[in-house]
């Protein structure tokens, strides 16, 4: 699929004319907005998603998901296998969304990234919940020694 239906496929309703014919300008502005708004590198909104770099990959979903304007949003490892820079734009992008009042829920095994994220914090092993915190001077020692279940020597300075 092409950049521009991968958007906009979420809310055929939205750019459907009469019997169901697409509105293709109404597609084009919906997407463009969001190649915008994300940061999406593209050659064009018809180049194919699966030519894209594995951020802009993940981004393209972001706007397929924030097109149907949710009120939460669980994201599962979104920066698992892409590089740092795009790690850097998808995390700058999960913050704003929280910021403008959508729930986000973060599942994630990078704990870097659950510290700068979350507000809270469940941490799991083996499939059950053994602490759930409120991510105030938390260090991510502190929480590997709970998923590892043993105390994590601190480093002398």
């Amino acid at each position: 699929m092409s950049v521009k239906e991968n958007i906009t496929i979420t809310t055929l309703n939205e750019i459907s004319k009469f019997l169901g014919i697409i509105d293709m300008k109404k597609e084009r502005e919906i997407s463009l907005k969001w190649v915008k708004d994300l940061n999406i590198v593209t050659p064009s909104l018809n180049a194919k998603v699966s030519n894209l770099s594995g951020g802009n990959q993940q981004k393209v979903v972001i706007a397929k998901i924030l097109q149907t304007k949710p009120k939460i949003i669980i994201f599962d490892e979104p920066t698992m296998g892409i590089d740092v820079g795009a790690k850097v734009e998808i995390r700058r992008i999960i913050a704003n969304l929280s910021e403008q009042g959508i729930s986000v829920i973060l599942l994630s095994s990078d704990v870097e990234e659950v510290l700068s994220l979350a507000d809270r914090i469940i941490v799991m092993v083996k499939g059950r919940v053994t602490r759930e915190m409120v991510n105030k001077g938390i260090s991510k020692d502190e929480i590997i020694s709970l998923i590892c279940k043993v105390e994590v020597e601190k480093v002398a300075a």
